[in-house]
């Protein structure tokens, strides 16, 4: 919802062309087991790992899973 508020507000403000060329990261909570929610279905061009990344086995399930086509 966050993204789509966001790329909303570009939209409106410098128009669809600059929108669609705008890549915006999550940096929430994120890890392993909801990566995908964030980058695949919210269509993000990433995201900002914290905690997660302190467990090195947590973060590159995480990585993985988010690298997946």
């Amino acid at each position: 919802e966050g993204a789509n508020f966001i790329r909303g507000i570009l939209s409106k403000l410098f128009g669809t062309n600059f929108t669609q060329k705008i890549k915006i990261i999550y940096g929430g909570s994120v890890n392993s087991k909801n990566i995908l929610g964030f980058v695949k279905e919210a269509k993000m061009a990433g995201a900002l790992v914290g905690a997660a990344s302190l467990n090195f086995q947590e973060f590159v399930i995480a990585v993985k899973r988010a690298s997946r086509p």
